[in-house]
């Protein structure tokens, strides 16, 4: 394998064809000594676990509903174990199912932006595999063409087949990058400057409370608004516009400014302990949702939803 990510969609119908095809790959890994690990949602590595027997014992395993809820955090989950505080000194062999039925169309579409940001992420790191397994019985159409877009190879017959389909990053983020969705209804609306941050966040905690989220919830909501406000107040020309509004079981809050984020993958890797960039956006994305990052040279919008449960 060439140095870098082998990033392989594996599209497969139903139970049994998942497990026909993930059991050996898991054991093929196992035998040549590499880490497995199996990020899949709790019922789907249950079935997983239980066909591989004892050897289920040498897989991590993820639930992937819970780690990837948001789908920007993640690159950081893999890029942990490759370099970071998870890091083990030997060959990496992933499962990752990011994209399931369920979702809603906000979430496909930043699954779909990670799967093409996640080539650029592991361009340059060591060789490891990555298999992201994509239930066509299960999936609307226009989901699994996407899934062949994002993917240079093809999982087929455990081997690692050339990806005629895939498109590369710069050119499908293009694609992706359309403006977010109105909101129903009119959302308040406030402009703020350094000396206003305190008081947004007192707002926001006061709309997280009133849509239900809870005293935990409403201090992630105080956290993200903080980091996106003194964001806006540093990078994004000293001022920024806040909205928030309620969704069935959520609150949401979106952050703009006249600022320019230019690295593409910020706030989806853990950042260097040593710098001074990076942690705002990464931050937001550890406690949030969702997290939907849009820049133009125009300035720079992001919408963060936190659920109630």
């Amino acid at each position: 394998m060439d140095d870098g990510l082998s990033h392989e969609v594996f599209l497969f119908d139903g139970e049994e064809e998942f497990l026909a095809g993930m059991v050996p790959y898991a054991r093929e890994g196992l035998a040549a000594g590499e880490r497995v690990v199996a990020a899949l949602s709790e019922e789907r590595g249950a079935r997983l676990a239980a066909a591989l027997g004892t050897d289920a014992r040498q897989v991590e395993f993820v639930d992937i509903e819970q780690a990837g809820r948001n789908p920007a955090r993640i690159i950081s989950m893999w890029g942990d174990r490759l370099e970071g505080p998870g890091h083990e000194p030997r060959a990496l062999r992933g499962i990752c199912e990011p994209v399931w039925a369920g979702r809603s169309s906000d979430e496909f579409a930043e699954c779909h932006r990670h799967e093409a940001l996640i080539n650029l992420a592991f361009a340059e790191a060591g060789s490891w595999r990555l298999v992201c397994p994509y239930d066509v019985s299960a999936l609307e159409p226009e989901q699994v063409e996407l899934a062949r877009r994002t993917h240079p190879e093809v999982w087929e017959q455990g081997s690692a087949v050339a990806n005629s389909s895939y498109e590369q990053p710069a050119e499908l983020l293009a694609e992706l990058e359309q403006e977010l969705p109105t909101p129903d209804g009119e959302p308040t609306r406030l402009t703020f400057g350094r000396s206003d941050v305190s008081s947004i966040r007192r707002l926001a905690a006061s709309y997280a409370t009133s849509a239900g989220l809870g005293d935990e919830r409403a201090a992630d909501v105080m956290l993200a608004i903080s980091e996106l406000a003194t964001n806006s107040v540093v990078h994004g020309g000293g001022e920024g516009e806040i909205a928030l509004w309620k969704e069935p079981g959520s609150l949401v809050c979106e952050v703009s400014d006249s600022g320019t984020i230019t690295d593409i993958l910020a706030g989806r890797r853990r950042p260097d302990p040593a710098g001074e960039n990076g942690r705002g956006i990464w931050i937001v994305n550890q406690v949030c949702d969702l997290v939907q990052v849009r820049s133009a040279p125009g300035g720079s919008v992001v919408r963060v939803q936190l659920r109630a449960a």
